[in-house]
């Protein structure tokens, strides 16, 4: 039975021998994306999941590798995220957002970031202008991804959890703090209610304790 690490080490050879064919036919320039290797394009065509860049420490290093030779490697991360909003822009599409929150890991892996570092200032500094100009929240189901810590020793996760669990997880945890804030919300406005009724109440007692002008 083959273990998650063999199966690691395996999908870093493909990607090995993939980058170079693609490095040997001359046709690296279509697996750049805002100055860096374009690693979702990658797994998908390689068929292991894009979390595994971050996690597999051959793909990582390979990784490293063809952003400073096929891309720009001397891009800040701010700058990468920069490329990938003026790119994104260029081709009509927004950046990815999940119930009105960026979603932080989709697009760190777009621009070839390691998740964690969507929590630098200048990176946040980038996306809160660009929350702010197109009415998105940074938080809610976009920050998920950047509570989640998974060390580099880890094995291939190719086969745990797939992105699409993932994504259903993130909308589930979205609904239910929703859900929460609502029902904070109504037990807000019962309790109101409550004291409002423990007013009236006392006035009415109060009316009943006094007479009336004229009555004996």
């Amino acid at each position: 039975m083959t273990s998650n690490i063999e199966k690691g080490r395996e999908t870093a050879r493909r990607a090995e021998n993939w980058a170079a064919e693609i490095e040997e036919s001359g046709r690296t320039d279509e697996f750049v994306r805002a100055g860096a290797l374009n690693r979702s394009l990658v797994a998908e065509r390689l068929d292991f999941s894009r979390s595994a860049w971050q996690t597999n420490p051959g793909l990582k290093a390979l990784a490293a590798r063809l952003d400073a030779t096929w891309g720009d490697g001397k891009l800040t991360p701010a700058e990468r995220v920069s490329a990938l909003i003026a790119e994104r822009r260029s081709a009509g599409d927004p950046l990815p957002v999940l119930e009105g929150a960026l979603v932080l890991r989709e697009i760190a892996d777009l621009a070839g970031l390691h998740y964690t570092e969507m929590a630098r200032k200048d990176v946040r500094a980038v996306l809160s202008s660009y929350a702010e100009k197109h009415g998105v929240a940074m938080g809610s189901a976009g920050t998920v991804a950047l509570e989640e810590d998974i060390t580099p020793s880890s094995p291939d996760p190719t086969e745990m959890v797939p992105a699409s669990r993932l994504r259903e997880a993130q909308l589930r945890l979205s609904k239910a703090e929703r859900r929460l804030a609502e029902l904070r919300a109504e037990n807000a406005k019962l309790r109101a209610q409550l004291m409002r009724g423990d007013e009236v109440a006392e006035l009415i007692a109060m009316g009943a304790r006094v007479s009336p002008k004229g009555r004996s």
